[in-house]
């Protein structure tokens, strides 16, 4: 499983997943100038002061891990 969300963003984002059953999974927070990355159980969240442009959010399967789970992601940036 591996999904990713890119938002244009005013500046920075902050990203949480919560998601149903026991597997850890990959929250990862790319924009200009740096990515930052946590794994772990459901509960993640990243926060990155960023410049305006444009980032991407991803939620995946650490390497080896198969499972199937419903996610909730939630986003917070401002407006560009």
């Amino acid at each position: 499983m591996s999904a990713a969300y890119p938002v244009t963003s005013g500046g920075g984002v902050s990203a949480s997943a919560t998601w149903t059953g026991t597997a850890s999974l990959d929250l990862s927070l790319a924009c200009p100038g740096g990515e930052i990355r946590q794994t772990g159980p459901s509960g993640l969240a990243l926060s990155m002061a960023a410049p305006a442009g444009q980032c991407t959010v991803t939620l995946s399967e650490p390497a080896g891990v198969e499972a199937t789970v419903s996610y909730t992601l939630l986003l917070q940036y401002p407006g560009a």
